[in-house]
């Protein structure tokens, strides 16, 4: 029966092509659209190397603080001395990194203007994050102590600087000062924002006084040993902050609650579609100066909201669709009453219709997928996304199937029940009420 339903579909589909065109270009594009869209959050969710810790990482890149009656509020990203007094000596997690934010500089080579971007880090930051390196090999606690000059720089940088990669050993100038290098990394999507760079140097290198800075451009990166630890580390920086109080510089020292919030990398990503609400009241009180670390609550309507706009958008072209199928039956009202008065069932009718539209949805979805694939390369190569690697990979072919499905039954449904009910002889004389 189903090799008659394919059969016949196929039949179907070619005898009005026009409708077949406007019906495969509206599924097409709806797919593709959300094929690369997925591709893109999915690589933000789960990028791979070097963040293959993604789920047992914690971040912290703000720090806020006010006063009691909110005259002055600090926002700021946290400071080194901060970050390396009172979270390097966080006895919870497995690891913690200190790292800047991205530094932009520019130099010349053979007259040509060159612009890279740099990071402060440490050496735990390699341990955190696994990088894949090409040559040579990052920086140690030796080299970090020690505020020696090396560098760990990208492919990319290696071509642009050295027109090579084999460059172990030579120097490279950042923002003033020659730094040897001693390994060279695959290049970094620039999606992965936090850790995204060309070049990755010793904080203790710093021209600035980095050791006096409570509030600064550093981040804090935290791997648990589990993500059930999360709650846990979150309490014990929260105590850490408390005791931060008492380094509070002069012009600080009014502000009478601080917050700098460890989050998760699906909170993070949340941050970008939802702004969470800051709550400086929660736990501050007359008689002492509070720190809060509470993470957004509220993070899994980010997901919620993506599912949303996913399933708006799948449900207009849906509409159309049905438009579109139920024209298309009602041509065959001659064939449908030729059926029902020979004993086709309604069940029948339903399932031959609907298996149109899903062979007709899957053929768009071949279509997009091809298209898809052509454009996340054009994307890859283009630069528009920085060393972008965006694939269709397993989790974004099996959304594609999953949608396929969806928006094949659903845009199949209404038309093939309406068309099914209608009475032979109704169906002869061509009704469709």
């Amino acid at each position: 029966m189903l090799e008659n339903y394919i059969k016949i579909a196929w039949k179907v589909l070619l005898r009005r092509k026009f409708f077949t065109f406007v019906s495969l270009f509206g599924i097409s594009f709806t797919i593709f659209v959300l094929l690369v869209a997925t591709s893109i959050l999915d690589h933000a969710v789960d990028p791979g190397r070097p963040q293959i810790n993604q789920s047992r990482i914690l971040v912290a890149d703000r720090f806020m603080a006010t006063d009691s009656a909110r005259n002055s509020v600090w926002m700021s990203s946290p400071g080194f001395m901060l970050l390396n007094r009172y979270a390097k000596t966080l006895k919870t997690p497995e690891l913690v990194s200190i790292h800047s934010g991205s530094n932009t500089y520019f130099t010349y080579m053979e007259g040509n203007k060159l612009n890279f971007t740099y990071k402060f880090t440490d050496d735990t930051f390699w341990q955190i994050y696994k990088f894949n390196f090409i040559k040579g090999k990052p920086f140690g606690k030796k080299d970090y102590n020690e505020a020696q000059h090396v560098a760990v720089i990208t492919e990319y940088a290696a071509r642009k600087y050295f027109y090579q990669t084999d460059v172990i050993g030579k120097f490279i100038e950042v923002d003033g000062t020659d730094y040897r290098v001693i390994g060279v990394v695959e290049n970094v999507s620039k999606i992965s924002s936090l850790i995204f760079s060309d070049i990755w140097v010793p904080a203790t290198t710093s021209k600035d006084d980095i050791d006096n800075e409570f509030m600064g451009s550093f981040r804090l990166s935290v791997l648990a040993y589990s993500p059930d630890d999360f709650n846990e580390i979150r309490n014990e920086w929260h105590k850490h902050l408390r005791a931060s109080v008492a380094d509070l510089p002069e012009n600080m020292v009014r502000l009478t609650t601080l917050k700098c919030v460890l989050k998760s990398n699906e909170e993070m990503i949340a941050e970008l579609l939802i702004e969470p609400q800051e709550n400086f009241d929660s736990k501050t009180t007359d008689q002492e100066q509070v720190v809060e670390t509470a993470g957004i609550s509220n993070y899994q309507l980010f997901y919620l909201v993506i599912a949303g706009v996913m399933l708006l958008f799948m449900l207009l072209p849906s509409i159309n669709l049905v438009n579109i199928n139920l024209s298309r039956m009602i041509e065959r009202n001659s064939e449908i009453g030729v059926r029902k008065a020979f004993g086709a069932t309604q069940k029948i009718l339903v399932g031959q219709f609907i298996t149109e539209n899903i062979i007709l949805t899957f053929i768009g979805g071949v279509i997009s997928l091809i298209a898809a694939g052509i454009t996340l390369s054009i994307i890859n190569n283009s630069g528009i996304i920085m060393h972008a690697h965006l694939s269709l990979n397993f989790t974004v072919f099996i959304f594609g199937f999953i949608t396929c499905v969806v928006l094949g039954f659903v845009s199949g449904v209404y038309p093939a029940f309406r068309m099914s009910k209608l009475h032979p002889v109704e169906a002869l004389r061509g009704g469709s009420k």
